[in-house]
């Protein structure tokens, strides 16, 4: 039955569409196409948004179409689930937010950018980017009401592609292209194995919908199929250890665009990993194995995304890097709600999938505020290295107290939403080891201890970022005089850091619309979810949370009226007889890393940067390392890859350029191929 959630969703994806088109068409206008290509996008955004909360918390939101189709397609299925509905909340709420800023950003930097410049340098027009990032949209969307593998795998490759373009937006730097054309890579490699895996699970069904693969029953060989949509979807994901494209991307990208492929791109391969559970319908002792491998996979990947980001200078960097701590932390949830239903212990599975989702909102929400205020503090100090800044709190004091709102959030610290998501899986991690026997019960040991492990070096790694970055003094001269940003580029963090602080403090509302996805992915579909009980863990913490946030503006309220009253003097500071603070009696970014990152030198391969001291006074001296990966990343995986690179480089020689040699590689393939269906009757 046709509702009006289902309308504003269907009418959300023909505005994405038409906004991209539309931007097309008047490509010679870049505010023109910025008006029109950001308007429609964020038309869409709302109506999406407002749909999808609408059938989350109405409980409606399972149905599906099927569109005829001629073969070999046979038919194109689209659907709705809580589980897409879910995703498609985020979809919206991080593409609004993105298109928000990119309002404010983009036309400014166009117009600058472009003066004075021609030809390979100059940025490029506003209608192809407006036309790409509603394009993107689309694609994501496509994928999550996919039904059959066929339109998956082709809106996969659409939004490939257009992620691909929108991350090489200023192509002519030769970074922006290598990080480009490792996503590429990376995006294609990850088509191979769902090629393998989309395709063994049509053959065993007779048929490429999603709906015959679930009712063909558990196919053999499941757990093989599970590791090859590990593998698969984990490169999306950034799993370890196939992250390590992920910063050289994420690092060139523009904010807006870092802000979609942070916040939701990456959880589209959670959403493949969880969509293709869901397919593979398996239950018992074999569930139980797949969250083992993915709490240990989950733990793995966020202890080393974390130090990874604790060993940046570059801020972006560290952000990115801090993305593959977060989908750690997910992948633990996922697979503790495994542990749990494997057990039958529905209550449990319930509050790990709630965490592992809310998470999933969360890190879209925050991620997005970062990224954004961290292009803040680029365009008004022309770097983003963290030894180059300091003291910019008080020349860009908004600024300043968004990043501290999206640090603390990220940090897992009330009474924002990183607290409950992040408290949800430790609560749940500690419930299941005493629950849980066996296998279970030490995986959910390992997961708690994990998580609580990877949680403390996030705040570490946030404190640092923020104390580098807006306290103490500067540590060089900067080009320009630091300011905050205009109010319209601070409308979308400002909206992030509101949205982040009411999902903190209003916990039942983020349970209501977790509920029914976690029901789903627990296998109690068409419940009510967590119901009337199940929100009673929620409730002490959104009080608890409250009366934090009420403590704090009081005693602001109350500190600001006594200093109201004060004269307030001032005057040189005692500093152990140094007549002057200098910014070299600072830490730097890596001094303050360098007893955690020491501590895991083990794990993390160090290249270090080390200029000695030179005379009695030496004016200079720099002692650190920036950690590039991991021990596997490093030294098994890059190498396999550039082998394997060189490998087929060779294959290079049957490209001669002659038509009638690729009409006789297509004749013999041909042959082949019906050769081999002759033989196999």
């Amino acid at each position: 039955m046709t509702t009006l959630p289902h309308i504003l969703l269907g009418s959300a994806l023909a505005l994405f569409a038409l906004g991209a088109l539309l931007s097309l068409l008047l490509g010679r206008s870049d505010r023109a196409a910025l008006a029109v290509g950001s308007g429609f996008s964020l038309t869409a955004s709302l109506a999406g948004l407002t749909a999808s909360v609408m059938l989350l918390l109405s409980g409606d939101a399972s149905v599906e179409l099927s569109i005829p189709w001629s073969p070999p397609i046979g038919a194109i299925s689209v659907g709705l689930d809580p589980l897409t509905c879910f995703f498609l909340l985020c979809l919206f709420a991080v593409n609004g937010l993105a298109l928000l800023f990119a309002r404010s950003w983009l036309l400014p930097a166009s117009a600058r950018e472009r003066e004075g410049r021609e030809g390979d340098d100059a940025p490029p027009r506003l209608g192809p980017h407006l036309a790409l990032l509603n394009l993107l949209a689309l694609a994501t969307a496509g994928i999550l009401v996919a039904r059959d593998a066929v339109l998956f795998l082709v809106c996969w490759e659409l939004m490939s592609l257009a992620s691909y373009f929108l991350v090489a937006t200023h192509h002519a730097r030769d970074e922006v292209r290598r990080g480009a054309f490792v996503y590429l890579i990376a995006s294609h490699a990850a088509l191979v194995f769902l090629l393998i895996l989309f395709g063994s699970l049509a053959h065993h069904a007779g048929s490429f919908g999603f709906a015959a693969m679930m009712a063909a029953g558990v196919p053999a060989g499941a757990t093989g199929l599970f590791l090859v949509a590990l593998a698969g979807f984990g490169i999306k994901a950034a799993l370890w250890p196939l992250h390590i494209w992920l910063p050289d991307t994420y690092g060139v990208a523009p904010p807006h665009v870092a802000s979609f492929l942070s916040g939701i791109l990456m959880k589209l391969g959670l959403y493949g990993i969880l969509r293709t559970l869901l397919l593979l319908g398996e239950q018992g002792p074999t569930l139980a194995s797949w969250g083992a491998v993915l709490v240990a996979l989950g733990v793995v990947t966020g202890l080393i995304g974390v130090l990874n980001a604790l060993a940046q200078r570059d801020l972006t960097r560290l952000l990115a890097c801090s993305s593959i701590e977060n989908v750690g932390l997910i992948a633990v949830a996922i697979g503790l709600g495994l542990l749990a239903r494997a057990e039958g212990h529905t209550a449990l599975a319930l509050l790990a999938n709630v965490g592992a989702l809310l998470h999933v909102l969360n890190h879209g929400l925050f991620k997005g505020l970062l990224f954004q205020t961290a292009a803040g503090v680029q365009s008004a100090t022309g770097t983003r290295q963290l030894d180059a800044l300091g003291g910019l709190y008080r020349a860009m004091p908004r600024t300043g107290l968004l990043f501290l709102m999206g640090a603390v959030a990220i940090s897992g610290l009330p009474p924002f939403n990183g607290f409950i998501s992040e408290w949800l899986i430790l609560i749940t991690a500690f419930r299941e080891s005493a629950a849980l026997t066996g296998k279970g019960a030490f995986f959910a040991v390992f997961g708690l201890t994990g998580v609580a492990l990877v949680g403390g070096l996030a705040a570490f790694c946030f404190v640092r970022a923020f104390g580098i970055l807006f306290l103490g003094q500067p540590r060089t001269a900067l080009p320009m005089a630091p300011r905050d940003p205009p109010r319209s580029l601070l409308a979308a963090p400002t909206l992030s850091a509101l949205l982040c602080l009411v999902l903190g403090v209003v916990t039942p509302l983020a349970a209501a619309l977790t509920g029914a996805p976690a029901a789903l992915l627990a296998g109690q579909a068409g419940s009510d979810g967590l119901g009337a009980n199940g929100m009673t863990p929620f409730l002490p913490v959104g009080i608890v949370a409250l009366l934090l946030l009420v403590l704090v503006i009081v005693l602001a309220l109350i500190r600001r009226g006594l200093l109201s009253r004060l004269v307030v003097r001032e005057g040189p500071l005692w500093a152990c007889a140094y007549p002057l603070i200098t910014p070299r009696m600072q830490y730097t970014a890596a001094s303050f890393s360098q007893p955690a990152l020491s501590f895991f030198s083990h794990v993390l391969p160090r290249k270090p940067k080390l200029v000695r001291p030179e005379g009695y006074f030496p004016k200079h001296a720099m002692s650190g390392d920036d950690a590039v990966g991991d021990l596997v990343g490093e030294r098994l995986l890059i190498p396999a890859i550039r082998r394997a690179l060189d490998a087929f480089g060779r294959v290079r020689l049957l490209q001669h350029g002659k038509l009638h040699l690729y009409l006789l590689y297509i004749l013999v393939t041909l042959v082949a191929l019906l050769a081999w269906q002759f033989s196999s009757r």
